[in-house]
């Protein structure tokens, strides 16, 4: 999730020896993505549950497993209120 390429203006240092390019800007493109971890698809009658992990090199793949469970019952929880 997130915005791809969005223009953001980017300004010129202040320092004492480059006066003239105080005036002058760039526009970069910038991209900010996040991964969603938790999420969850309402319809009429049916809720579905999205819950991910995050496995790495360093992960222990049991735990990582025990954590996404542990989400997926707190989204439930919330949802059955």
């Amino acid at each position: 999730m997130g915005e791809l390429n969005f223009s953001k203006e980017q300004f010129r240092a202040k320092t004492k020896r480059n006066i003239e390019n105080r005036a002058y800007t760039a526009i970069t493109k910038v991209s900010n993505l996040y991964v969603n971890l938790r999420c969850a698809e309402l319809t009429q009658d049916v809720v579905k549950v999205y819950v991910g992990g995050g496995i790495t090199i360093g992960s222990n793949p049991e735990k990582e497993w025990e954590e996404t469970v542990a989400k997926s019952g707190t989204m439930l929880r919330i949802i059955l209120k």
